[in-house]
C-alpha cells in the first residue's frame, strides 16, 4: 500500500564500481522528485575487490546504506536481497554504471506507478555511451540490437 507521501528506495547492486559510484550517488541525491520522497539508497557491494565501498562512503547522507559482502554471490542474489531489505513504497534498481540524462529521471520513472495503482513495473530507455574501444563498440552494437528487438 502506497502511503499519502509515497517513498522511493533506490537499490544498487555493485561489483567493482569505484569509477562511477560516487558520481551516481550525487546524481541520485540531486534528483528533483515531486511525486514522492527519496527514502533510502541501498548499495549491495557483491564482493568488490576495488574501492567501490570506500568511494560510496565519501558521500555523506544518512539515506545511504552500504552492505559490503566480501564474497561474490551474483547480481540476482544482490537484487533478491534488495527486495527484502528496502523499506520504501517503490524500489528502483539501477546498474551502477548509469549516468542520468537530467535531474528528472527518477521522477519520470516512478510517476506512472504513483499515478496508476494498476501499474506495478516500469522500465527506462537506456542510451549507450559513445564507445572508446573495439570491445565497447561490440557492446554498443549489441545494446542497439536488443533495444530494436524490444521496440518490435
Amino acid at each position: 500500500m502506497i502511503s499519502s507521501r509515497p517513498t522511493i528506495s533506490i537499490g544498487l547492486p555493485a561489483l567493482n564500481e569505484e569509477g562511477n559510484i560516487a558520481v551516481l550517488l550525487k546524481q541520485i541525491l540531486d534528483q528533483k522528485i515531486t511525486v514522492g520522497e527519496l527514502k533510502e539508497i541501498i548499495i549491495m557491494s557483491d564482493g568488490s575487490s576495488d574501492a567501490t565501498v570506500a568511494q560510496a562512503s565519501t558521500i555523506a547522507d544518512p539515506r545511504i546504506k552500504i552492505f559490503d559482502f566480501k564474497e561474490r554471490r551474483g547480481k540476482y542474489v544482490m537484487e533478491n536481497l534488495l527486495f527484502t531489505t528496502v523499506t520504501g513504497d517503490v524500489l528502483v534498481i539501477l546498474d551502477c554504471d548509469v549516468v542520468f540524462a537530467d535531474d528528472k529521471v527518477l521522477n519520470t520513472l516512478v510517476e506512472p506507478i504513483f499515478r496508476d495503482s494498476s501499474i506495478g513495473l516500469v522500465g527506462a530507455n537506456v542510451e549507450a555511451a559513445s564507445p572508446k574501444t573495439f570491445f565497447e563498440s561490440i557492446l554498443v552494437a549489441s545494446h542497439i540490437l536488443k533495444m530494436d528487438i524490444y521496440k518490435q
